[in-house]
């Protein structure tokens, strides 16, 4: 299992999760979606458990910069474990409230249609 990539399972409940997430939080007083909810874990995740989370480089036209963060594509089925655990024991700490497991079967079986 160590070295299994991520499942798809994993995958989908990750994306339920923070779409959830993304209907019931603000951060930094601004509605972030789904995508923007998974980058800020996976940087704290990544912090937490010693793992660079990515880097910070300037745009191409020189006028911002872009983080290039690690992408969850490439986390093992152990990682991806990990980071999920964590996210669930995030929205305890924070009193936010997820759906059930058994609702993120119908969004697998959705994802699959």
């Amino acid at each position: 299992m160590i070295d299994e990539p991520r499942s798809l399972d994993q995958n989908a409940l990750l994306h339920v999760m923070c779409a959830d997430i993304s209907k019931q939080r603000l951060w930094a007083g601004q509605k972030l979606d789904c995508e923007g909810w998974k980058r800020l874990f996976t940087d704290a995740w990544c912090r937490e458990i010693g793992l660079s989370p990515g880097q910070v480089v300037p745009s191409l036209d020189g006028q911002s910069v872009v983080i290039l963060n690690i992408s969850t594509r490439k986390l093992k089925k152990a990682q991806m474990a990990e980071l999920i655990t964590w996210i669930y024991a995030y929205c305890d700490n924070e009193g936010i409230k997820l759906k059930a497991p058994e609702s993120y079967a119908q969004y697998r079986e959705a994802a699959a249609a």
